[in-house]
């Protein structure tokens, strides 16, 4: 798992590694005088990379490759551009990242094991934290700093997505699960809950026949399966629940390998949020793609100062 942890933030830091020992190494791209090679273009591609940057390519295709190299170019001129304003990052900063990442492992012979499998040295994992904490410092300054979401903003954006604020309804449930017994068919079991059901209309508890004959989730807890949302359950549950009153027992409900009868316990009905409840969830919403935006104008200007050569 720690081997796991390593390899997925390192491919997070867009980490460059060497060239791998069987693959012949050539120039792919050149930035500003800095290379770009193919062993770095393979090791960007890597492992965890395409997830988590959402490619839905396949990693040797074409379009994966072209997307890699310009997010690699991307890279270079951002540290170039971090360099020549003059950023440093505090030796402190990097030893914190670097101790975090020693604490997703049991030992330090067991972290540099990692690194050697990976074929990487603390010395290059250094430097590529102090790159990606240069390039976010930048970000901050030249982007995120200087973006503004106003009140007014905030409003229009709520009144015009509605939609996407209302909480859905949610039903408080519980069950009883009857599985069919393949010897004794859905008969005797249709008749144990038949049997049940007038139990229960008789006065029975329920949370105890639950715990007694239920094979379903939380039996052990009388049936319980607390607050569900509407849509999300089952056709069948769906409409049984739509018809009970609170406190109201359904009939028995075929479905998958038996037998459900379903109490409902609560209801919360559906309600539209008010704009005081989301406000900080829109602001990061209009901020996200403000920041965006502006990146994208940003490095468009930056990359286009620069001297970039795609071989």
């Amino acid at each position: 798992m720690a081997k796991r942890y390593l390899l997925v933030f390192i491919s997070f830091l867009i980490f460059l590694s060497p060239v791998q020992a069987k693959i012949v190494d050539k120039i792919v791209a050149i930035v500003d005088g800095d290379v770009i090679t193919l062993s770095e273009l393979e090791e960007f591609m890597g492992p965890g990379r395409t997830q988590m940057e959402g490619v839905d390519v396949k990693i040797g295709s074409k379009d994966a490759r072209q997307r890699a190299l310009e997010q690699l170019i991307e890279r270079k001129v951002l540290i170039h551009e971090a360099k020549d304003k003059d950023i440093e990052i505090r030796e402190e900063r990097i030893d914190r990242r670097i101790k975090e990442i020693k604490g997703r492992f049991a030992s330090e012979d067991e972290f540099r094991q990692a690194l050697q499998d990976e074929g990487l040295t603390e010395a290059k994992l250094r430097k590529r934290i102090e790159e990606n904490l240069m390039v976010a410092v930048l970000i901050d300054r030249e982007i995120k700093s200087k973006i503004r979401v106003g009140e007014e903003e905030v409003r229009k954006f709520y009144e015009e997505n509605k939609e996407k604020f209302k909480e859905p309804g949610e039903v408080e449930i519980s069950q009883i699960f009857l599985e069919v017994n393949k010897e004794e068919g859905w008969g005797e079991s249709e008749r144990k809950g038949k049997d049940l059901l007038k139990q229960l209309k008789e006065g029975a508890d329920f949370s105890l026949l639950a715990k007694e004959y239920s094979r379903g989730l939380n039996a052990a807890k009388g049936g319980k399966l607390g607050f569900l949302t509407l849509g999300e359950l089952s056709p069948e549950f769906e409409k049984a629940v739509s018809g009970l009153k609170v406190g109201e027992v359904s009939d028995l409900i075929r479905m998958g390998d038996g037998f459900h009868i379903i109490k409902l316990e609560g209801r919360k009905a559906a309600r539209q949020m008010e704009l005081a409840e989301v406000k900080d969830r829109i602001e990061a919403i209009i901020f996200a793609d403000k920041a965006e935006k502006k990146y994208r104008e940003w490095i468009e200007k930056l990359k286009k100062k620069a001297y970039i050569d795609i071989r």
